[in-house]
């Protein structure tokens, strides 16, 4: 049923992260190291001489302004002899360039990428990031990429790095056809996403015209709102309309998209609480996280982009742990109504939020720097996003089913009802 296919998406959001730690390549990055420029404007030049501060693995330093330096040492002798060396997985076969590396930077949504390299440093600068144009991009992909040659002994890198997003920051350089596999595995798993977000439009659609409900609309809106922003946060939109949009526009619309998300969600979230019958003011709370989004633009475009996404997140996961508070100690009993009875046991729905509310924590931590950030921590927006769609799908459906045996057993009753009247007579 379309719960077991809910399931499916969500193991397929957090599959490709937990695969990608147990058969990743050999990053060929030796150490990483980063410094912070409070000020954004200190040239490569005065870095250079700056003390950096070790790390290991993510970083993850939360919603600053400023600028953050990365000091890589690249080891080109740790790159497997041979393609079939590599580790990890890939997809197809590529033309090789043995003397070429890739730095992978990822997550998308970070704003401004700017890279120094010893040993081409006649270059003109080298941009990614998406307040640039993708076809600017030196290895053109869904992540941000530069061409680096191999060379033959260790040196050091540098990244200059800029977001009005949480600095958190994967990086990573492998061999150029180690990375066109890596990439095509991710542009695989992109389609096939999008193409289920487009199914569970279609059957969210279908159930709304056959049968009207506040529920069903809500969730269909909330279906509408996440496609736009998994194929704008995927790069869709810088990649096949690289020539017709503003460069820039990838960056505004992710930041409005990521704060019109838990909008929709908890719309979503009011409508099928609200058959609960919770307290009145524990339930009008709700609608700061629901209507957040209004504000969150007022600081956006009014010079605060960093405090507008930060009170996002923390609304995100406010909203959802004040609904199993709701759920635990304001819904005393489930009162049936005439027209829509809470078909679901007020503790099985507290369970779902409960999980719900852990998963959205685990994932906005590690962007807040409060907790080690993992694989899964970089694609933590749209990880959150097919999470919580596959589990709306889910009880949209189980809420359907219910409500179907209800009517039937409803008409069933009306029918005896009226055979009895009849005989009666």
């Amino acid at each position: 049923g379309i719960f077991i296919f809910g399931l499916f998406f969500v193991l397929l959001a957090l599959g490709p992260a937990g695969s990608a730690v147990a058969a990743a390549p050999t990053n060929l990055i030796q150490s990483q190291a980063y410094f912070v420029d409070t000020t954004g404007e200190l040239t490569f030049a005065q870095v250079q001489n700056k003390t950096f501060t070790p790390y290991t693995g993510i970083l993850a330093k939360g919603y600053t302004n400023g600028a953050f330096w990365l000091k890589l040492r690249v080891d080109p002798t740790l790159a497997p002899k041979s393609a079939g060396q590599s580790g990890g997985f890939s997809i197809g076969q590529f033309r090789q360039r043995p003397e070429e590396l890739v730095v992978r930077v990822r997550p998308t949504y970070l704003d401004d990428i700017r890279l120094y390299d010893p040993l081409e440093p006649n270059r003109p600068e080298r941009l990614a990031g998406d307040r640039h144009s993708w076809l600017l991009d030196e290895f053109r992909s869904f992540n941000h990429g530069f061409v680096i040659p191999k060379g033959s002994e260790s040196r050091d890198i540098w990244l200059r790095l800029q977001s009005t997003s949480t600095m958190l920051v994967g990086v990573d350089v492998y061999p150029y056809d180690v990375t066109a596999g890596l990439e095509r595995r991710q542009e695989m798993i992109n389609s096939i996403d999008v193409v289920l977000v487009l199914f569970f439009i279609f059957w969210g659609g279908l159930l709304f015209f056959m049968r009207p409900d506040r529920v069903v609309g809500a969730f269909l809106l909330a279906m509408v709102v996440s496609f736009f922003f998994a194929t704008n946060y995927m790069g869709y939109y810088r990649i096949f309309f690289a020539d017709d949009l503003p460069v820039g526009f990838s960056n505004h619309a992710y930041s409005v998209l990521v704060m019109m998300m838990p909008a929709a969600y908890m719309l979503f979230h009011r409508q099928l609480l609200s058959e609960y019958k919770p307290p009145r003011w524990m339930f009008q709370l709700l609608l700061l996280p629901q209507y957040y989004v209004v504000i969150g633009l007022v600081l956006f475009f009014g010079g605060f982009p960093t405090l507008a996404l930060a009170l996002n997140a923390l609304l995100a996961v406010a909203g959802l742990i004040w609904i199993c508070i709701i759920l635990l100690v304001g819904v005393k009993q489930p009162v049936a109504s005439e027209d829509q009875p809470p078909l679901i046991s007020k503790y099985w729905l507290l369970a779902y939020y409960l999980v719900l509310s852990w998963v959205y924590a685990l994932l906005t931590l590690p962007a807040f720097g409060l907790i080690e950030p993992t694989s899964t921590s970089l694609g933590r927006s749209i990880v959150q996003s097919v999470v919580s769609l596959g589990a709306l799908a889910g009880i949209v459906f189980l809420r359907g089913r219910l409500l179907e045996r209800s009517r039937q057993r409803a008409l069933a009753a009306a029918e005896q009802s009226a055979s009895f009247e009849k005989n009666k007579r």
